[in-house]
C-alpha cells in the first residue's frame, strides 16, 4: 500500500517538476530595454536623433 503511494506522488512530483517554464519572456514584437541596446550601432542612433 505504501509502495502505491509513493509511485503516485513520485509521478505527481515528476510531472510538476519537468513542467516548469521561465514565465517573464521579453515581447517579440516591440522594442524592450533588455533587446534594444545590443549594440554601439544603436545607440548612436539615438544619440543623434536627440
Amino acid at each position: 500500500m505504501k509502495l502505491k503511494y509513493f509511485i503516485a506522488f513520485s509521478s505527481v512530483m515528476a510531472l510538476l517538476l519537468s513542467s516548469c517554464n521561465k514565465l517573464e519572456l521579453a515581447p517579440t514584437d516591440k522594442f524592450t530595454e533588455a533587446n534594444y541596446w545590443t549594440s554601439v550601432d544603436k545607440a548612436q542612433m539615438v544619440l543623434n536623433s536627440a
